[in-house]
């Protein structure tokens, strides 16, 4: 969570060089709940099934930014969709997995993936207040289903 904090510090600014500072932060923001995933456990063949369903989908995201993208964004953004896409599929893994599977962690992890879609969309190809509209509940909601689902619980009292 305080790496998507200081990403979204970052993304108030309106700079080329602040968004892409923002993106990097949510980039590693992924990346440790990623590990937060792996650390829950993962089965590798219902991720292999997520990874079916979010690439196919990145991929058409990224064919629609396209146009739009600066030349100096095309890389990190392609860079931060594969990592947003490994954290949804990683999510889709933890399903899986054991006993305990949360819903709500893929849950976060779609919200967190159509949120970012409403930024490149502001940010890249039209600035509506709709993107907010759409963008922020959804974000705030991913970040809270997140932090209530990957928060370690406390030890049983009775231990």
């Amino acid at each position: 969570l305080n790496f998507s904090t200081l990403g979204d510090v970052a993304l108030l600014g309106k700079s080329s060089q602040l968004f892409l500072v923002g993106l990097v932060l949510f980039l590693i923001a992924h990346i440790a709940y990623i590990i937060a995933f792996l650390q829950r456990g993962i089965d590798i063949i219902t991720m292999t099934y997520g990874v079916i369903a979010v690439l196919p989908i990145a991929a058409a995201v990224l064919l629609w930014l396209w146009p739009s993208l600066p030349q100096d964004m095309r890389i990190p953004v392609i860079a931060y969709t594969l990592v947003i896409s490994a954290m949804v599929a990683s999510a889709v893994g933890t399903f899986q997995k054991n006993d305990s599977a949360d819903p709500n962690i893929l849950l976060a992890s779609i919200y967190f993936f159509i949120s970012d879609i409403f930024i490149a969309r502001d940010r890249f190809v039209r600035r509506q207040a709709i993107n907010k509209m759409i963008n922020l509940p959804l974000y705030y909601a991913a970040q809270f289903l997140f932090a209530y689902t990957t928060a370690p619980t406390p030890l049983d009292a009775s231990s």
